[in-house]
């Protein structure tokens, strides 16, 4: 029994030396040579625990993906538009974005080191580029085919105000694509000729946005409004899209109501802000309508509850138009 035990002491101890002198592995010299880049997308991450160097050297990866298509997707959107300016471009990245991306990815790690030199945990996060390519294809191929969907769509409408929404949302989405084929380009090197039609009928689009846009004029009229909140939010927006919109004329008709609802709440006044947005052609046909009901404002005076209420309600709306013409 005894012989057992330092049997076993002496087996531990020789274990726990081992782990102690083991060599560092050699990913942690030069890893690029061991994961070179034309075959793997790769960062080294450190941590306290495990989990800390796992979430850096993710962290890591994602900023390289997000930092790589914001600036690609920039340069794009700016030479489509080539001064055009009657929508919206795509903001940046988020994180939710790229990670819902790099998620289809396949990102794996390598076994973890611990350095004693610095107390800190290692590990490095990589991407096999092909492996990757072939996970992360069907997604650009489905946002093509979206795209493509919407476009066809689009040029079979007959209303002209129904063709700058329809366009609109085809550009929305075009850009779902142009996004997600500029993460496969990261991956993959040379897939820019599958798919060059298809970003040359993105490009079109700005164009024609502005030209069926400002076919769209429209006449405006407005009622319930207060110091010209209202006003100067909706001719704005729908401005900003590329519409002609003035008070005299138009071949379209955008009419606002705008109601306060006021009501006393104890010493205070109160206001329940409700708009009515619709806009109908020539023949009086809607092609457009909204109804937007506000919060309660209350202040001391009935003057100061609209002028909030009016503020902030007015900032919503304008929201919701810019949200109903993507999702049209």
């Amino acid at each position: 029994m005894k012989l057992t035990t330092i049997s076993l002491l002496s087996t531990l101890c020789i274990i726990i030396l081992s782990s102690c002198t083991s060599a560092p592995p050699s990913w942690m010299g030069n890893y690029r040579s061991e994961y070179p880049s034309s075959e793997y997308i790769v960062q080294r991450g450190s941590g306290d625990t495990i989990e800390f160097a796992k979430t850096n050297g993710l962290q890591a990866i994602a900023q390289y993906f997000q930092t790589s298509v914001d600036a690609s997707m920039q340069t794009q959107l700016k030479t489509m538009s080539n001064g055009v300016d009657t929508f919206e471009h795509r903001a940046t990245l988020t994180d939710i974005q790229v990670t819902s991306q790099i998620d289809l990815f396949g990102v794996e790690f390598t076994e973890p080191y611990f350095s004693k030199a610095d107390n800190q945990w290692y590990i490095l996060t990589y991407i096999h580029r092909e492996t990757a390519w072939r996970q992360f294809r069907p997604r650009i191929e489905d946002n093509r085919n979206a795209f493509t969907a919407l476009y066809n769509q689009a040029r079979q409408q007959q209303d002209t105000f129904t063709e700058f929404q329809s366009y609109y949302l085809a550009w929305n989405k075009g850009q779902d694509f142009l996004e997600s084929l500029e993460f496969g380009r990261l991956l993959m090197d040379g897939i820019d000729s599958q798919y060059r039609e298809d970003r040359t009928l993105v490009a079109t689009l700005p164009a024609t946005l502005q030209e069926k846009a400002q076919a769209c004029s429209m006449r405006f009229s407005i009622s319930g409004d207060y110091e010209e909140i209202f006003t100067a939010t909706i001719k704005d927006v729908f401005a900003d899209m590329g519409f002609v919109v003035n008070e005299n004329s138009g071949i379209y008709r955008l009419k606002v109501i705008v109601s306060d609802n006021p009501a006393k709440h104890n010493t205070l006044q109160a206001v329940y802000p409700v708009v009515d947005i619709s806009i109908t052609d020539k023949d009086g046909k809607a092609v457009y309508s909204l109804q937007y009901k506000g919060e309660r404002f209350v202040a001391t005076t009935l003057e100061t509850a609209k002028r909030r209420g009016f503020r902030r309600t007015s900032t919503e709306v304008k929201t919701e138009i810019i949200n109903d013409f993507k999702q049209f």
